[in-house]
Formats: C-alpha cells, sequence, structure tokens
C-alpha cells in the first residue's frame, strides 16, 4: 500500500521487499495526483527507533513502515553564523603564581551575510583586570575570508605563591568572554576557568586485578577506558583465563570486553555563568578538557597496593570542572575466592570474578550543595557473536534483579556456531553487571555517620538512543530522575531484544550535601565467562560483593576504627564500643573495622576486650583489612 500511495510522488524504484529507494528526496515543483500545488519539498523516511546501520550493525532489517512529509520551499534568510574553535577554557588550563598566559581564538563566520560582533569580558573572581581579549576584528565576512582570530589574556598577577599555599595548592578564578552579534543568538558566551597553581596532574592509568578479572583505572574517576587504555585484559574479560576459548582476533565477537568504559556521575542543575544548565561531572568515554563535564585529579594515585587478600587501589582527590565538590574513587579486588565462617553475622564472602569500589563526594569549596544527583554509568558490551562476521560482539540484553540492586547483561547468541570462525561457546552464557551495596553519610551538624540500603534506581538502555550521538548531560539528568525503580532493556520489536546497551544506577537523586558532609558509596562490578543454567551466577557475585563491602571493602589499613574518624583503635572508638554494646547506640558504619580482633563477628565483648587490652595494656595491635578474619 505504501508503495502505490507513493508512486505519484516520483517513487519509483520501490517493489516488494526493495528498499532502495526509501532516502529519496524529490525535486521541487512535484505536482500532486490531483493536479494542485507545487514548490513543495517531500521527505521519504524508514520508521524505525533502533536502525542498523554500516560498521555498528546493532539491529536486524525490519518491516518498518515507509512514512514522508513535504515542507515548502523558500529563499534562505540571509544571517550571520559565528561557530567558535572552543566555548569553555577550563582544566588543564593553567599558569603559575604571579603569571601571564595568552590563547588564541578563532571564530568563523559559517553564515550567508556579513557578521558585525563585539568583544566585551566579565569577571566573577580574582584581582580586578585578570581577563581580557584583543585583536578581533569588528567585522567578519562570509564566504572567502570568513575566518578571524583574537587572543584572550590571563593575568594572574597578584596571585601569588603565599596564596596559593593557604588555599591548600590552587585557586581558580572565573569569568566570560562576550560576543555580542548580529547573528541567531545575539549574545555567545566563553566562559573561563583559570587555574593558578605551581603544577596541574593529567590523567593517570592504572591496572587493578583479582587475579582472574582485571579492570584498567584512571585518576579522573573513567574505568574500562573505551577500549584504549592499559594493557590487554583489563576491561574484566577472561582473556588471559585458561578457562576462555576464544582468544584470537579471528573469531567472532570481541570477547576481550566486557565493561567497555563508566565513571561516576555526580552534579545537578547549575549557574555555569553563561546561564542555568545540567552540568553531570563524569568521564565517561574520555571526556577530556575544556568541558563541563569533566572531572580533574589533584593528588598523584600511587601503584595498586596488595595486602594479604586484598588489592587497593585510589583515584586520589578529583575535583569537577569548577572545583567545587570533590571526589574519591578507591578500588577493591579480592585475591581470593573464599568464604569465611558459616555462621550467621559471621559470614563474610570473597570471589575473584567482582571488584567492588567506593565513591567520596563531599564539598571543597566551603558551601552547601543541594539538588544534586550521585550515580554510575557503564557502557556494558558482554561478548556476542553477532549476527554475520562484520558484527561488533555488541549487542546485549539488560535484566535487573531489584531485591540484589542489580542490572546486568546478557551476551547475544545468533547461532553460527558452525559457521567457519565461530565463537567456541555460547556467548548468552556470558554475563556482567554492575550492583549497588549501601550508602554511608556523614553528618557534621550531629557528627555521626548514618547507613542507607535504599536505591533511588537505575536502568538498562540502547546506545543507539543516548551514546552514539554524544552523552547528553540533560538527558541523562532526566532518565537518571525518571528511574525510581530498576528498569530492565524492553523493546516491543523482537528484532530489538539484543542490541548495544549501557546501564545506569542512581545512588541519590536530589540530595542536600551540606558543608563538611560525606558521602559514601559501595557498589559491586562482576563479569562471568560461562553459566549455562542462567543467570544464578552473577546474582550470587552481586550477593557476595555487597556482603564483601559491609566486611572487606569498606575497612582501610587496620581494623578498628569504630566511629570512622580514620584513627584506628583509640579511647574514641573504645567509648563508640561501650555506647554500642551496653546503651543501644549508634552501630558502627563498617562491619570490618567493628571486627577489631578479626574473629568474624560484629563488635561484641570481645571487640570490647580487644580494644581495652590493646590501649591500656599495650596488646596486640588490630590486624590489616586484607588479613582473612580467623
Amino acid at each position: 500500500d505504501h508503495w502505490a500511495s507513493l508512486a505519484p510522488y516520483g517513487i519509483t524504484t520501490l517493489s516488494g521487499d526493495d528498499f532502495s529507494g526509501v532516502d529519496t528526496v524529490l525535486p521541487r515543483s512535484v505536482p500532486y495526483p490531483d493536479g494542485t500545488g507545487s514548490d513543495w519539498l517531500h521527505i521519504v523516511y524508514i520508521s524505525d527507533l533502533d536502525p542498523g546501520f554500516v560498521g555498528f550493525d546493532n539491529s536486524t532489517w525490519t518491516n518498518s513502515p515507509v512514512k514522508h512529509f513535504r515542507i515548502a520551499c523558500v529563499d534562505p534568510d540571509q544571517i550571520p553564523v559565528p561557530i567558535y574553535e572552543y566555548t569553555l577554557i577550563d582544566w588543564p588550563n593553567y599558569v603559575k603564581p604571579d603569571s601571564i598566559k595568552d590563547t588564541t581564538l578563532a571564530i568563523e563566520n559559517t553564515g550567508n551575510a556579513t557578521l558585525n560582533i563585539t568583544v566585551t569580558t566579565e569577571e566573577d573572581t580574582g584581582p580586578a583586570g585578570w581577563l581580557s581579549a584583543s585583536g578581533f576584528a569588528a567585522v567578519i565576512p562570509d564566504g572567502a575570508g570568513n575566518t578571524d582570530v583574537g587572543t584572550i589574556t590571563m593575568d594572574a598577577t597578584g596571585i601569588t605563591q603565599a596564596k596559593i599555599n593557604a588555599a591548600g595548592g590552587h585557586i581558580v578564578v572565573k569569568g566570560r568572554v562576550l560576543f555580542t552579534h548580529d547573528g541567531p543568538s545575539d549574545i555567545d558566551t566563553l566562559t573561563v576557568f583559570l587555574i593558578v597553581t605551581d603544577t596541574v596532574l593529567l590523567t593517570k592509568w592504572d591496572t587493578i586485578s583479582t587475579g582472574v578479572i582485571s579492570l584498567a583505572v584512571a585518576t579522573n574517576g573513567q574505568y574500562g577506558g573505551g577500549g584504549d587504555a592499559g594493557e590487554e585484559g583489563v576491561r574484566m574479560d577472561y582473556w588471559y583465563d585458561p578457562a576462555e576459548c576464544d582468544t584470537v582476533d579471528s573469531i567472532v565477537g570481541l570477547t576481550e570486553y566486557y565493561l567497555y568504559d563508566g565513571s561516576f556521575v555526580v552534579g545537578g542543575i547549575v549557574d555555569t555563568g553563561g546561564g542555568v544548565d545540567t552540568i553531570l561531572s563524569n568521564q565517561i568515554f574520555s571526556q577530556g578538557p575544556r568541558n563541563f563535564s569533566s572531572v580533574y585529579s589533584l593528588e598523584a594515585a600511587a601503584a595498586p597496593v596488595t595486602d594479604g587478600m586484598l588489592q587497593t587501589w585510589s583515584t586520589g582527590k578529583m575535583v569537577n570542572h569548577d572545583s567545587s565538590l570533590a571526589f574519591n574513587v578507591t578500588y577493591y579486588a579480592p585475591q581470593v575466592t573464599t568464604t569465611y565462617g558459616n555462621q550467621n553475622n559471621k559470614t563474610w564472602h570473597a570471589d575473584q570474578q567482582f571488584i567492588t569500589k567506593s565513591l567520596k563526594v563531599w564539598s571543597n569549596d566551603g558551601l552547601d550543595h543541594d539538588s544534586i544527583v550521585v550515580g554510575d554509568a557503564i557502557d556494558w558490551d558482554i561478548p556476542s557473536d553477532q549476527k554475520d562476521s562484520g558484527g561488533t560482539g555488541s549487542d546485549n540484553r539488560g535484566e535487573v534483579n531489584s531485591a540484589l540492586g542489580l542490572i546486568y547483561f546478557i551476551g547475544a547468541e545468533f547461532g553460527i556456531d558452525t559457521a567457519a570462525g565461530a565463537e567456541c561457546q555460547e556467548n548468552d552464557a556470558r554475563f556482567g553487571g554492575m550492583a549497588y551495596s549501601y550508602t554511608t553519610y556523614f553528618t557534621k551538624s550531629t557528627n555521626k555517620w548514618t547507613t542507607n540500603d535504599t536505591l533511588y534506581g537505575g536502568y538498562a538502555e540502547a546506545n543507539a538512543r543516548y551514546v552514539y550521538t554524544g552523552w547528553d548531560d540533560n538527558e541523562l539528568y532526566f532518565n537518571m530522575s525518571a528511574a525510581t525503580g530498576l528498569i530492565p532493556w524492553f523493546h516491543s520489536n523482537p528484532d530489538s531484544a539484543e542490541t548495544d546497551l549501557h546501564g545506569v544506577l542512581t545512588y541519590e537523586f536530589k540530595y542536600n550535601l551540606a558543608v563538611n558532609d560525606t558521602l559514601v558509596v559501595y557498589t559491586v562490578l562482576a563479569s562471568v565467562r560461562e553459566d549455562l543454567s542462567g543467570p544464578g551466577r552473577i546474582e550470587e557475585l552481586a550477593d557476595k560483593g555487597r556482603n564483601f563491602t559491609h566486611y572487606f571493602g569498606c575497612c582501610r589499613g587496620l581494623h578498628g576504627d569504630l566511629n570512622n574518624d580514620n584513627v584506628d583503635a583509640n579511647v574514641l572508638d573504645l567509648t563508640f564500643s561501650v555506647d554500642r554494646i551496653f546503651r543501644g547506640g549508634q552501630a558502627a558504619v563498617c562491619s570490618g573495622e567493628a571486627d577489631a580482633n578479626s574473629d568474624k563477628s560484629i563488635l561484641d565483648v570481645l571487640d570490647l576486650t580487644f580494644l581495652v587490652d590493646r590501649i591500656f595494656r599495650g596488646g596486640d595491635p588490630p590486624q590489616s583489612c586484607g588479613t582473612p578474619p580467623s
């Protein structure tokens, strides 16, 4: 029926299942069948929410409806349109104290009329006159010679080393360059953040490993690396596991990827200096510099540390684009697969098929930050064989287990096992996922830590909708707000049941972070090489991983820091234990820290006796967090 109805408009190449003409754009002056009308442009298109395309064949061909619409042909308006080389000056843009820095900016007039433009500056913080612009032409023609170059000068004279030291090592000054013109937007803004410090730290990558799975981790909070960071075998895969039968590139499917790339997501609706916008600090897909969403490292990270049954690695301190919020991520990789104890309240699990992490968020500018969102976004690529040898191996199904706070992804199996070069195991037996453990909060006004294990929400979604066109903060913020429970990937078209997916967990939404308060979130990242029975193993890993974070993952250094003040086994911890045991006081935030004598049980009289002996009689010190409980 579609072919017949479109034939009068010039669609003559369609017949049967022939799609060769669906992208035809008809010329002007095409008469309607009734002889009326002309000077209209007809556009014909296929309605398919998740289409496949060359290079990323993420769905099958579909019997989708052919649709069309028409628009009037009119002469174009004569409008100048300025395009700027960049619209943000940010990290790693910096100067040393009492120094001056110039940077050039190119402006191109891509419109079809002459651009008249004036350039001015505004300063929010810093010494008067630190920001200036020079050398920009007042008129930029269209056509030939339509590009102009000027200079942005940032002068930190007066911001001395003594002031830098007093501010904790760096000062950020903020301003903007305003371009007023006769184009469509009237005024365009170049926001400028100048970091005044002695040295900046660029992103450093490392690898944390359980000995079975490994993960690339970076000092800007990114992990996975988009397939580009670190050596082979750092994306929670089994490439170097003797049990993995597919470790050659000639076999269809990318078995060296399970977790392609990920990052924490923290932010909200803020004033950017050029208006109110949604800014979510994250590094997924390598945001890089000069971006409001970028995250920057302020501390050099040491190499991973292996202590007994634990390997740990910390990013050090990170900040968002204007240094108003600070972050830290610490990873914990079990070196054993063991269950410690078999009694209620005395059973703790470790497993070499998960890695856990903690995300710490606090105010860095001495101000309250209201209505922030806190979560994680991960692009999972569980190995799949795809439909043909040109597949990318990234089509997955996305499922959830709400009771475990788990979003997991399943490799797709298209049944080419007998084809030459086919994969050597069923890829729909491969799994990977992310699970929420719990959140702790330090409230300065009460000087106490509290614990919450209720997840706000999360979802699995298609990359074709939200990733391929560029991850947008506004879309991500909206999706995080709308998912108030765990939502699996669902599509009414069977051919899109498996597609390239990502997952998002939202721990807090519109959370009010007061100055001097701290929020810490614990999560689990896990993968399974083969589970022929279904999702049982990935669910087991989520459960064990949550258990692990409560005892091993939250413990720092030595056991015995019951009150979470970063000092192990002192009088304050003893007072805390007395209050808890005999007066029903606050529970310890970390069960592992509360097991002072490392006997697997949480804060009982034996732990109290251990502390008394340690503090007043010179008894044995607590064991390290990496020492297995006895």
